[in-house]
């Protein structure tokens, strides 16, 4: 049986004593979020860190989405290829 799955993906957590190896085969993005979260979950981390880390990093994206926008806006920036 072929699998149509083309993304691979290994999370890894080492400490002195053990390794958890978490490896999947997915393609969406969502299922490889789901997946992070599930092995964050089993290194010990609880549900308000994991979800407050990611909204954490949304406000960062959209803070450089902001900013990259304004520079266009004002001519300081030009993406490449236009």
């Amino acid at each position: 049986m072929t699998s149509n799955t083309f993304n691979s993906f290994k999370f890894q957590r080492v400490d002195s004593n053990s390794t958890l190896t978490c490896e999947i085969s997915i393609d969406t993005c969502q299922e490889i979020v789901n997946e992070f979260i599930a092995f964050m979950r089993g290194c010990g981390f609880m549900d308000v860190n994991i979800y407050t880390a990611m909204e954490n990093a949304v406000e960062e994206y959209a803070s450089y989405s902001d900013h990259i926008n304004k520079a266009i806006e004002s001519g300081l920036y030009e993406p490449i290829g236009k």
